[in-house]
């Protein structure tokens, strides 16, 4: 486990759920209590805040445990991770500390279409615009609800899932 991440908050997330870390390239895999069956949905966040990260790993883990999250702060990481995990929806930041969250966002559109969405700070239209352009299917500014951004997270899934076989 990395150094840093055992304060109270983590520690008591940790007691419901498997979290671990994957050197090099800082990817965390945050899973409920079994490991990812038939009708569980896999989420990949490209987060490089990691209070966003944990609190969308507790939301997931309490609300749809059903729910297993990878997770990397690293744009390059996570266009790697959307190829070799398949995951069932991306969720974006637009400010990662290597690349544009654009970037990610353009590259992943060039081998994948699964559900995106931007979960971001910029509440600047031309950003919005730009993320939808460039293939994003919501746009979710932070401070967020947790609530309406499950349900917009499991919309998207639930409508991949009905609409691609």
């Amino acid at each position: 486990m990395k150094e840093g991440l055992t304060d109270g908050k983590r520690q008591r997330a940790k007691s419901n759920m498997l979290t671990f870390a994957v050197f090099p390239g800082d990817v965390e895999l945050h899973m409920g209590m079994s490991a990812r069956r038939e009708g569980t949905v896999k989420v990949l966040v490209i987060e490089d805040d990691p209070q966003i990260t944990e609190s969308l790993s507790i939301a997931f883990e309490m609300h749809w445990p059903e729910a297993s999250l990878v997770s990397t702060p690293l744009g390059e990481t996570g266009i790697e991770l959307a190829s070799s995990e398949a995951p069932d929806v991306l969720v974006l930041d637009l400010g990662l500390p290597d690349i544009s969250g654009f970037e990610v966002l353009r590259r992943v559109r060039l081998f994948s279409k699964i559900p995106i969405v931007i979960l971001t700070a910029s509440q600047k239209d031309e950003d919005m615009a730009k993320g939808l352009e460039l293939g994003a299917d919501d746009y979710v500014v932070k401070p967020f609800s947790h609530q309406e951004f499950l349900a917009r997270v499991k919309s998207l899934v639930h409508g991949q899932s009905e609409f691609s076989g």
